[in-house]
């Protein structure tokens, strides 16, 4: 199950039980008994709901507020807020390099040299490159 339908269906649970704790004087023990928070929620939460008359425009608004969670969780996984993020992460990176003496990227740029030198003699690079060859053989 979805780490975000477990939160909405505990949090639902949660809030039926918490009206039912409230509105009853029915002690609620063992809320994580799934047999004992089935029958409170089946056996008695429509007939509590129908006592409290602005429940409906509550849940009405309680949905509201989920389906534009959800909206704004959809936005931050799309494309587009992926790409804002990148970009966000660029522009901080720009902004370091910035700021960066020139010696102290002579430095870097060696340091650079020296690893890609190092990983291009690596048995690393000569797997990849074989790799990359039976690949380019069997398209073929």
């Amino acid at each position: 199950m979805p780490d975000l339908l477990r939160n909405y269906l505990g949090a639902e649970l949660h809030l039926k039980l918490t009206v039912l704790d409230r509105l009853t004087n029915i002690q609620i023990s063992n809320e994580n008994d799934p047999n004992y928070t089935d029958f409170i929620c089946v056996a008695l939460w429509d007939s509590v709901v129908q006592e409290i008359k602005n429940y409906w425009e509550f849940s009405e608004s309680l949905s509201c507020v989920v389906d534009e969670i959800k909206e704004e969780i959809k936005i931050e996984k799309s494309v587009g807020g992926v790409i804002g993020g990148v970009a966000s992460k660029i522009n901080e990176l720009l902004e370091k390099l910035n700021s960066i003496s020139p010696e102290e990227m002579k430095g870097m740029a060696e340091t650079a040299s020296k690893t890609l030198k190092e990983l291009e003699t690596s048995k690393a690079a000569s797997l990849f490159v074989e790799a990359g060859k039976n690949k380019a053989s069997k398209v073929q």
